[in-house]
């Protein structure tokens, strides 16, 4: 009789260590498969992020009919150029006055270093200087920029400079140094694409901040205001 009960309290305890066995394998599975739903949903979740900044990316990119790239051509032996800019093509406006008057690059030191700055910076993008263009950029802005390699000679017109803002900054080490805001509007005539891809006609505008932090004038970020659909 007791070898009975005995045995049978065996078979109890284990059927008991079996199904508790089960259960852990059991649970085991279920963990695994509710971590590999949560896996499947955080990477759905973050294609779909993807899927949509690169839908937007491609839907702000336009592609445009751009003109032939003459490297080789003289935009001041182009009549309708000549045309355009007969009476002056940079106008630049005051901030403090609100004041808007022509110059050009032998008038423009007249308004201060730093307005000659931006007229100089205008004049490399015309002459279709890669390498002096480059050379107005600071370390912080090729951090997210890449230089340029080349250009033609861009036919700007209706060109004005703006300055915003004029303020002292000191840095963490006490340094003084002085930090200017722009705004410079401008036009290209037959727009070749190989300085700007991202307009065809019309106006562009961008917002230009630079500092003599250096010792010297450079550009530390250009951003572009986004067009409102």
């Amino acid at each position: 009789m007791n070898t009975e009960k005995n045995i049978h309290a065996e078979e109890c305890s284990e059927g008991g260590k079996k199904s508790s066995k089960s259960k852990k394998i059991l649970i085991r599975i279920i963990s695994i498969a509710v971590a590999l739903i949560l896996l499947m949903i955080a990477a759905a979740f973050g294609m779909n992020i993807y899927l949509e900044k690169l839908a937007e990316k491609n839907a702000q990119k336009v592609h445009f009919d751009f003109a032939p790239a003459d490297y080789d051509e003289d935009i001041f032996e182009d009549a309708e150029y000549l045309a355009l800019i007969e009476r002056g093509f940079i106008s630049y406006t005051d901030y403090a006055t609100n004041l808007t008057l022509g110059i050009d690059y032998e008038g423009a030191i007249d308004h201060g270093e730093d307005v000659l700055f931006m007229v100089d910076y205008i004049y490399a993008i015309v002459a279709g200087d890669a390498e002096k263009y480059n050379d107005f950029f600071s370390d912080e802005y090729y951090k997210k920029n890449d230089p340029k390699d080349k250009f033609t000679m861009q036919k700007l017109y209706e060109v004005n400079i703006s300055k915003v803002s004029e303020n002292k900054v000191t840095d963490k080490s006490g340094d003084v140094h002085k930090e200017y805001q722009y705004i410079v509007k401008y036009k290209i005539l037959d727009n070749n694409g190989t300085f700007r891809d991202d307009f065809n006609t019309g106006t562009k505008e961008q917002y230009i901040s630079f500092t003599n932090k250096t010792g010297e004038f450079l550009i530390d970020s250009i951003s572009t205001p986004k067009i409102k659909p």
